[in-house]
């Protein structure tokens, strides 16, 4: 195995991705690319730029580069067998059916070896062995922006069945408040409130702050915080979390609610933590997950 990887990072409007070399594990933010897509497009239109986005990784003194890509993309996706499914909303839903290894094939070859993993799970598994989380045994992961999305790693393993926890780790659809998380830890959550309490249009979390009175943006924050704690402390005292690690765009409010949000889990013996990576443990948990799945010789 070439000690070069691929490591790409799928959403619903654009590709990233980058070259690393899984002996240092480092990624170089300026060498990351990154390409817009329409995932509601035509098969090929969104194939032809996801080609493209990870052809510039090509570099003539690594030829063996672009036989060996890791992805991350969001559910629903059979990601061991790596065929699309039908998504609620639409998003990729030309793809459905399709084998992504195969669709690769003809630009890539015959020996490409590619694995695929859920982009909450990647950023977990980033975090656990490079980031924030590292030198913890059990963490969980947790991503927050247009929804929750959660990954919960015990010794640098992605976890999906374990009694404590949702089928494969999976947050966004658990019980809250008459509703599910993903209606209040999103941004909607706050584009809703705000519309609701002060009848403001907002666009996001970071108009809301921008836009709204001091005293409401404390406010609001500080009862998104207690809600979080609430919705996620059963599971981590369940799973016997040391440690969460919040990413995602509303982590970027992190001043607004990491304290208040640290303090509540102070009680439970939980650290709570900022990821500094960012979409790089997403990238850095693809590349591990791939590391893993050819040494264990599953393929």
């Amino acid at each position: 195995m070439s000690p070069y990887i691929i490591a790409a990072d799928i959403g619903g409007s654009h590709i990233s991705s980058t070259t690393l070399h899984i002996k240092n594990w480092q990624i170089d933010p300026q060498k990351i690319i990154e390409t817009k897509t329409n995932s509601f497009g035509e098969k090929t239109a969104i194939i032809k730029s996801w080609v493209s986005n990870l052809q510039q990784n090509l570099q003539p003194e690594k030829p063996n580069l672009l036989h060996q890509i890791a992805i991350a993309l969001p559910g629903p996706f059979d990601y061991q067998k790596g065929i699309f499914q039908a998504h609620p909303e639409g998003k990729m839903n030309s793809l459905e059916g399709e084998n992504f290894k195969e669709l690769l094939l003809p630009y890539f070859g015959e020996d490409l070896k590619i694995s695929f993993e859920n982009d909450a799970a990647c950023f977990g598994l980033g975090t656990a062995c490079f980031g924030a989380g590292k030198g913890y045994q059990r963490i969980i992961g947790i991503t927050l922006g247009t929804g929750i999305g959660s990954s919960f790693i015990a010794n640098q393993k992605i976890i999906k069945v374990h009694p404590s926890i949702p089928f494969g780790g999976e947050l966004y659809a658990a019980p809250f408040r008459k509703s599910i998380g993903d209606d209040h830890f999103s941004t909607r959550w706050f584009v809703r409130q705000a519309a609701k309490d002060l009848d403001l249009n907002l666009s996001g979390v970071r108009a809301l702050i921008e836009k709204a009175p001091e005293a409401y943006v404390e406010s609001i924050f500080k009862i998104f915080a207690h809600n979080l704690h609430q919705f996620l402390s059963p599971y981590a005292k369940a799973f016997g979390a040391e440690i969460i690690i919040i990413g995602g765009n509303i982590a970027k409010a992190w001043p607004y609610f990491g304290k208040e949000l640290d303090q509540l889990f102070q009680q439970n013996a939980i650290a709570v933590k900022p990821s500094f990576l960012n979409e790089q443990a997403i990238m850095l948990g693809a590349a591990k997950v791939f590391v893993d799945t050819y040494n264990e010789g599953q393929f």
